[in-house]
Parts: C-alpha cells; sequence; structure tokens
C-alpha cells in the first residue's frame, strides 16, 4: 500500500486521509433528467392504454367544434399551475396527457406555460419541447384572443376566475377549459361564504358553461381526480351587472401567489 511521508519521514496521516475520503457525489442532473423520462415513458404508455387520452381528445373534439373555422386552423394552448414536474407524479401525469394532447393537429398553435415553482431544469425540458415560457405571474389575466385550450387541473378558484374576467368582453367563446368543475368551485365559494361579488365571473361561468365529465382516471390516483371538460357556446350572455375595469381582488390569499395547484404527490 502506497503512503505518503513528510519531509521528516514521518507518514501524513492528514494527507492519507483525504486521499481514502471518498467524495460525495450529488444527484447529478443527468441522472435526475434520464429517471424522468424514464416515468414519463411509462405514464405515456398508461394513459393511452387506459382510455383516458382518446377520452379527453373526443371531450375536447366536441367542445371545439365550431370554434375553428378555416381560418383558425389551431388552437392555442395555455398551461397554469402544472407543479414540478420532475419530483411530482401528478404533475407529470398531467403533463403527459398535455404533451400528447398537442402532438394532434387541433392543437398545434403557440403553447404557453407558467409555473413559479419550475426548476432549471424543467424550464429547459419545456423550451426543448416547444413551450414558451410566461415571463412572469399575469395571474391568470390573459385575453383569447383565439380559440384557446386552458390547460388547469386542479388550480386555484381564483386563478379561473382571473382568467373568466379577461375575457368577459367578447372573448369567452374563444375559451376551453380543462380542469375543475365550475359548478363545484362556485359551490365551495357560497359555502364558504366568500365575496360572491369577487367570484362573480365564476359563477356565472357555472350557470352558462357546458361541462362533459371525463371517465378512466382512477388509475391515475389524484392527478385527475374531479376534472372535466368545460366550454361556452356563445359567450352573448356573460357579462356580469355592476362590474368594473379592476381586476378582482382576493383578501384571503396573497395576489402574487395566484397560480398554484395541489400537486405535491412525490415520484
Amino acid at each position: 500500500m502506497n503512503v505518503e511521508v513528510d519531509e521528516n519521514g514521518f507518514i501524513d496521516r492528514r494527507i492519507n486521509r483525504m486521499k481514502k475520503r471518498k467524495k460525495r457525489k450529488p444527484i447529478a442532473e443527468d441522472d435526475k433528467n434520464c429517471y424522468w423520462r424514464v416515468q414519463y415513458e411509462r405514464y405515456k404508455n398508461e394513459l393511452l392504454h387506459t382510455g383516458l387520452f382518446e377520452n379527453v381528445l373526443s371531450s375536447l373534439i366536441i367542445a371545439m367544434h365550431d370554434k375553428l373555422p378555416e381560418s383558425v386552423s389551431s388552437a392555442d394552448v395555455v398551461c397554469y399551475g402544472l407543479g414540478a414536474f420532475s419530483e411530482c407524479k401528478d404533475a407529470l401525469c398531467q403533463l403527459v396527457l398535455l404533451e400528447l394532447l398537442c402532438e394532434n393537429a387541433m392543437f398545434s398553435g403557440k403553447k404557453w406555460i407558467f409555473d413559479p415553482i419550475f426548476s432549471d431544469m424543467e424550464k429547459n425540458i419545456l423550451v426543448s419541447k416547444g413551450w414558451t415560457l410566461i415571463a412572469e405571474n399575469e395571474r391568470g389575466i390573459r385575453i383569447a384572443s383565439v380559440p384557446t385550450l386552458f390547460y388547469m387541473p386542479h388550480c386555484e378558484r381564483e386563478l379561473y376566475n382571473n382568467v373568466l374576467y379577461a375575457n368577459r368582453h367578447g372573448t369567452i367563446s374563444n375559451l376551453v377549459f380543462f380542469g375543475n368543475s365550475f359548478k363545484v368551485m362556485s359551490d365551495s365559494v357560497v359555502e364558504e361564504n366568500e365575496n360572491l361579488t369577487t367570484f362573480k365571473y365564476l359563477l356565472n361561468a357555472s350557470q352558462l358553461a357546458e361541462e362533459l365529465p371525463l371517465s378512466n382516471t382512477s388509475s391515475f390516483g389524484e392527478a385527475f381526480y374531479s376534472t372535466c371538460i368545460q366550454y361556452f357556446v356563445s359567450g352573448e350572455n356573460f357579462c356580469c351587472q355592476g362590474e368594473n375595469d379592476l381586476p378582482p381582488y382576493y383578501l384571503s390569499v396573497n395576489q402574487n401567489q395566484i397560480v398554484q395547484c395541489w400537486n405535491r404527490m412525490f415520484i
């Protein structure tokens, strides 16, 4: 065994201990990326073989009927609050389904995505898949000037209310939602004695939107629990009485943290 000695001929224990000590290697970004890709393919296979993807796509075809005239060949997609998909099982399942939908020509328009918790690795993955990262938290206040799928499973009701507010004049019929039921969220607003005026856009949508429930979701745990497709046949009666031009203000939440979801089941 080779040992190091100092200038006086004594064994230098410090040098030899340093040689023997193994450096702890952090989890390599490449390893994490590789693991994520394996899980991605696994969930993709499950989605294709359980019938959920076909169910969602057929419902979206119904929702998009008459929204895509010849002048508009495909819809845009906006995704809010997906979550940390490299760590969270539910968020990854949702991303895989979203990617499968975007492979369809019906959703080959622009793709926008935002979640403040995305890591740099996750951002790079999304950009490589053709997503445009929304630079700042717009809190759902985005006007859909063309038919747009808002992909928002398990996002907060405040975020839905803001999207509806932003499109209250003339563009409400461009909206198609994949996410939580307006009716269920509206019932919770009433039950919890929230300010009905603040949530008037969500309450109005619960009366006017068409809702298509999803089946074959149980195999994916909480990822698609209680989700549905919702759309508006017409937006003529959507404007609310006594509204002003100011965005809704919520006393119970931080206005800068409205883009949230409850995806927290780690892989």
